[in-house]
This record gives C-alpha cells, structure tokens and sequence, in this order.
C-alpha cells in the first residue's frame, strides 16, 4: 500500500500477482488542501464521502469484525452507495462543461481518478486498510533522520540504522 509514486505504479504492471493498494488519507490530504488552501467548496463534498468509508471502517474495528465479516461489509450496498456517489461526482466535475477549478482541486481531482481501482482495492479483501497510516506513523523516525543518513559514515552503519529501525518499530506494533 502506497501514494501515487510513480514507481509504484511501474511495479503494479510489473507484478501482476501483487494487489497494490494506494492509501486513501493520501487522496483525503489533496481534498483538504484544496478547500482549506485553495477554497474550493466542491471538496468538502469528497471529504464528507471518504468520511463516511472511514466512520464504517471505524465501526468494523470497534465491533472487532473477523476479516471476512469487514469484506461483506466493505461489499455491502452502502459502501457502494459511497463510491458511486464520489464516482458520479468526479465524473461531473471532469467534463469539460463544468467551470473552472483551482488548480489544487485540479490536482486532487486527478489524484483521484487515476489511482480510483488502488484507491478502492482494500474492498476486496478484509485484510487490507483503507489507508497506510499506521505503516507511515511507524517510519516517521526514519523519515526525519533521513538527513542524519548522510552522516552515518559507511554503508555498514546505514544498514545497522535501518535494522534498528525495523526491530523498534515491530516492537511498538507488538506492544513490547
């Protein structure tokens, strides 16, 4: 599960047996950029639509549902009823007769439509997140040493510092 990065993307063609998911908070961020930034009202509307995917997933946790009970309920008449509703309105904002937009509704809109089946491919299975969240809270630490990286002296100590980095992170996932 990633963003849009285009070498995900080429590693979707590539591997045909991987099921790539994008994160849909990834998708969320472009629309409140655009209604907070930008001001483009038309936003608010695909906010309130993913959240209300969010508000189910949140039911499904809290009712600690088994994998296959969230797949009936990420396949469900509602959860469709949400995409189609976002569907519809992307398409009618694409067409070239609606009026202009700012350009980061533009980006946001794009982001959108070009990621749509990645976007929505966690309905699939009961496994998969809606978004990678949890995954990016963990490498923030890495994230923000990135810098430091150039410090570390040879390839040895880079290789130490990802180790770490793995081995404290699994921890906190576990509790430990």
């Amino acid at each position: 599960q990633s963003d849009g990065y285009n070498v995900y993307m080429y590693l979707d063609n590539e591997l045909m047996d991987i099921d790539h998911l994008c994160c849909l908070a990834h998708a969320r961020a472009k629309f409140k950029y655009a209604l907070e930034q930008g001001g483009d009202n038309d936003a608010e509307y695909f906010l309130d639509c993913i959240g209300e995917l969010y508000q189910l997933e949140s039911q499904y946790e809290k009712g600690e549902l088994s994998e296959e009970q969230i797949k009936a309920c990420r396949q469900s008449l509602k959860t469709k009823e949400i995409m189609i509703k976002l569907r519809s309105k992307l398409d009618s904002m694409l067409t070239d007769d609606h009026p202009p937009r700012g350009e980061l509704m533009e980006k946001a809109l794009r982001y959108l439509k070009t990621f749509w089946s990645q976007l929505f491919l966690f309905t699939k299975d009961g496994s998969y997140t809606i978004d990678n969240s949890l995954a990016e809270r963990f490498i923030r630490p890495l994230a923000c040493e990135r810098k430091n990286s150039l410090f570390f002296g040879s390839d040895k100590m880079a290789r130490v510092s990802a180790a770490y980095h793995t081995i404290i992170s699994t921890c906190k996932m576990q509790n430990v």
